[in-house]
């Protein structure tokens, strides 16, 4: 579960190179205004996907992150605004805090059903109380890592602080994705572990 999990990050790699485009843009941005900040990025993303495909490594985190820099490269361009680069990610991160918290209203926490397509649970995760309980808090956490992304970013957007957004984006990306990662694989291994004990022939009734 946790190789899979970091695999589809493109591996301790990917925590470094998901933050090379945002860097190289306002590295560039500050000493040579937007047109050299739109080129550093790009170019700086398509290295990463270019080493990647010449190491023959997982390509799909490096096909999402070059066709996200495209989007934000492609706004930042038609907007002028240096700090528009980054209004593509401010408004994803909103987006996904609250349709994560929608589930977790309804019950239906996403953090459950993803856990479940790695980890299938025996008698299924949706008829135990507990299970349902503990995967809402854990979605609820996501929900509150990607609105704080939201809140930072969408602060320092506002404030017109486009090396501010750089450095926030690359403190609050893989880091804290990493972090709630590990927090869910701790949380749910111990959650789905005590109740495939509690199945076990001859704790029925204790």
């Amino acid at each position: 579960m946790r190789d899979l999990v970091l695999e589809s990050l493109g591996g301790w790699r990917g925590f470094i190179d998901a933050g090379l485009p945002a860097l190289a843009f306002v590295i560039a941005n500050a000493i040579g205004g937007l047109t050299p900040a739109i080129w550093a990025g790009g170019i700086a993303g398509a290295l990463v996907f270019l080493v990647r495909l010449v190491r023959r490594e997982n390509l799909q985190q490096a096909f999402s992150g070059l066709i996200g820099l495209g989007l934000c490269i492609f706004i930042a361009r038609q907007t002028g605004e240096a700090k528009d680069f980054f209004v593509f990610g401010i408004i994803r991160s909103g987006v996904v805090a609250l349709v994560l918290l929608l589930t977790v209203i309804f019950r239906r926490p996403l953090v459950g059903y993803v856990w479940n397509f790695f980890s299938p649970v025996e008698g299924g995760w949706r008829n135990d109380p507990r299970l349902v309980r503990v995967f809402g808090w854990l979605t609820a956490a996501w929900a509150g890592g990607f609105l704080l992304r939201f809140l930072a970013e969408g602060g320092l957007y506002l404030a017109e602080s486009t090396a501010g957004l750089g450095a926030i984006r690359i403190a609050l990306g893989y880091p804290l994705t990493f972090g709630l990662l590990l927090l869910s694989y701790l949380v749910a291994s111990k959650a789905t572990g005590q109740q495939r004990r509690l199945r076990l022939p001859g704790r029925i009734g204790r």
